[in-house]
């Protein structure tokens, strides 16, 4: 939070000429809003959706009970299935916001260093 406000600082008041950098500031500021809603996504995808699958299955076999076992061997491994997707999907997704954190961690130690060095000497 406080590198934005020194972003806001050093770019000034809004203007129509939008520079590379408030382009480059405005997408961190926007993937770091978005990693939030990614992580949502995760825990959804690695926990809820193959537990509510589960507890699906578990009322198709004891309380539903089909008469025909064949679709009760269909809609279990269908739900396997749908169970292991939804697993990779979010393992997936975890290792891509692991690699974005570390690069947005990347960014963010060069712009301060950046910030330091370039604002420090004009404030000495």
């Amino acid at each position: 939070m406080v590198l934005q406000d020194k972003r806001r600082a050093v770019r000034g008041g809004g203007s129509l000429n939008a520079s590379l950098t408030d382009v480059v500031y405005d997408l961190l500021d926007h993937m770091e809003q978005e990693k939030a809603w990614m992580w949502v996504v995760v825990g959804v995808c690695l926990g809820l959706a193959p537990a509510v699958l589960f507890i699906n299955l578990l009322l198709l076999r004891f309380v539903l009970r089909p008469t025909s076992p064949g679709i009760l061997d269909l809609a279990i491994i269908l739900g396997a299935v749908a169970a292991v997707v939804m697993i990779l999907i979010g393992l997936k997704q975890m290792l891509f916001l692991r690699r974005w954190q570390r690069k947005l961690s990347e960014v963010k130690r060069a712009e301060r260093k950046l910030y330091e060095e370039v604002i420090g000497r004009h404030e000495k």
